[in-house]
């Protein structure tokens, strides 16, 4: 049992052989295609299908919590205070894959502009099928401590940030 798998850039894939292989995926610069050997169902492993998000848990000395409202949102979530989210990118500068610890640090600071430090991902976390594209949706809520206080607001994605005191934002979200 055993497979071939060709990889090869988008620009060189009419070339890709035809005779028995299938496609696997296609992504921004590359086709993957596979061939199984033999005639018995294929054990390789199907496309990658998730996407990671993360949500970060700003809490600081005064034990209040950094809440953002969305400049983009369903009206049924009007007037929402939520923690900062975003995904992790695939590709940061084209040579390397983002991590979660960077990432979440990177999200907090494009939105509210507020420096972080990661501490730990929290124990809360969810996983979701058939999300956007298609892909399953991995959510990650991080605990970060601030180093900076002066919140300056993304005005592309943020329409309003603030610190918002711990039990006014667990009451808010029951």
């Amino acid at each position: 049992m055993g497979g071939v798998i060709l990889t090869t850039s988008k620009d060189q894939s009419q070339e890709l052989p035809a005779e028995g292989f299938q496609y696997h995926h296609a992504e921004r610069g590359y086709v993957m295609m596979t061939y199984w050997i033999p005639e018995e169902p294929c054990m390789l492993p199907s496309n990658p299908s998730h996407q990671v998000g993360v949500g970060g848990f700003v809490i600081n000395d005064k034990n209040e919590v950094l809440v953002v409202q969305e400049k983009h949102f369903t009206p049924s979530l009007s007037g929402l205070w939520k923690i900062p989210t975003g995904f992790i990118h695939e590709f940061l500068r084209q040579t390397q894959s983002e991590e979660i610890f960077t990432g979440i640090v990177r999200e907090v600071q494009e939105e509210t502009g507020i420096d972080t430090e990661f501490v730990e991902v929290m124990i809360a976390f969810r996983h979701v099928h058939d999300v956007a594209f298609q892909k399953s949706d991995l959510f990650f809520v991080c605990l970060l401590r601030p180093l900076s206080k002066q919140i300056m607001v993304d005005d592309l994605e943020i329409q309003n940030a603030k610190w918002m005191p711990l039990v006014e934002f667990v009451w808010s979200n029951l």
